[in-house]
């Protein structure tokens, strides 16, 4: 890989950091070097976020990523990534996605598969008596 691509690389998982704190999230780039595992970007939320910017992307194996490294601490995959010009997209297992709209609107059921209440509780304090976005 050479360094445009690097580069490439460590600019999106800036932007994808930056875009969580945007919206109140805890959020900042993971540190990857002398073969040292970290994600992609480290975050209090339950996710493992693999970040990728490239024009072709072989999503199976990006999410496949994912699913190993979130292994390591039970979090729940997602691939964030982008092609040039192009707005980003977040890839998430289907089960995973609907675990999230339950939750989102308050229906957790025993299928629900995300423990999301302790993130609730870091940020619900954050927002409090805040407008809604």
């Amino acid at each position: 890989m050479g360094r445009a691509a690097r580069n490439k690389g460590k600019n999106f998982e800036r932007f994808c950091a930056n875009s969580l704190k945007h919206r109140g999230f805890n959020a900042r780039r993971g540190v990857q070097h002398n073969g040292l595992l970290d994600h992609d970007l480290k975050t209090d939320l339950p996710f493992n976020y693999e970040c990728k910017a490239v024009e072709s992307l072989n999503i199976n194996k990006a999410y496949e990523q994912s699913v190993t490294d979130a292994a390591i601490d039970n979090s729940v995959p997602m691939v964030l990534h982008k092609k040039n010009n192009k707005e980003p997209l977040a890839t998430m297992s289907l089960r995973h996605y609907l675990d999230l709209l339950q939750w989102a609107v308050g229906v957790v059921d025993a299928y629900n598969s995300i423990d999301l209440d302790e993130a609730r509780k870091i940020y619900r304090a954050q927002f409090e008596g805040v407008e809604e976005l």
